[in-house]
């Protein structure tokens, strides 16, 4: 059976330009790190704050999961968007995982801070533990710690975290 009128994709618009209340485009504009075939049929798009524990709680047991069954076999990719909501030790690992992403590090790194999240511990989080997380998995520290200290991808962090909100996340 086609799919209603308000569920129809228009011609041509793939689920990754869908955009939903406001306008804002759920996959983001590109610029977000992206896990698994970039022409998977289906699009799964995750905001996240890495100092949320059900996050961490769906980084560490249920993608993993969805990762097997549907990332590897081409039927999904999966989107990060950031959603840093629990104060600003969330914006800096946020930023951190965004300077990771530019040395296309992003899910090892991603997956290094929810390996050491406890929940809302500002002092994991802290520019110091973020910049030592980045020198364990070997990535490149000059380029990391300046881009870090820059607030490089502060507005990027701002902007995933208000289309997150227009969404309704």
């Amino acid at each position: 059976q086609p799919a209603s009128t308000s569920e129809k994709k228009e011609e041509g618009e793939t689920a990754s330009q869908k955009t939903l209340p406001g306008n804002v485009n759920i996959a983001g504009e590109g610029d977000d790190p992206v896990l698994g075939d970039p022409n998977a049929g289906l699009t799964m798009v995750i905001f996240g704050d890495f100092q949320c524990h059900f996050c961490k709680k769906l980084e560490t047991e249920v993608k993993p999961l969805i990762v097997e069954k549907y990332v590897k076999t081409g039927k999904v990719k999966i989107i990060a968007r950031d959603f840093a909501f629990l104060g600003k030790e969330s914006v800096w690992a946020a930023e951190a995982a965004n300077c990771a992403f530019e040395q296309n590090r992003y899910w090892e790194y991603a997956n290094a801070l929810h390996s050491v999240q406890t929940g809302h511990d500002a002092l994991v989080f802290n520019k110091e533990n973020l910049k030592s997380f980045a020198e364990k998995i070997n990535l490149d520290s000059g380029k990391f710690n300046n881009c870090l200290d820059s607030d490089k991808y502060l507005e990027e962090v701002k902007k995933d975290f208000e289309a997150g909100q227009a969404l309704g996340v």
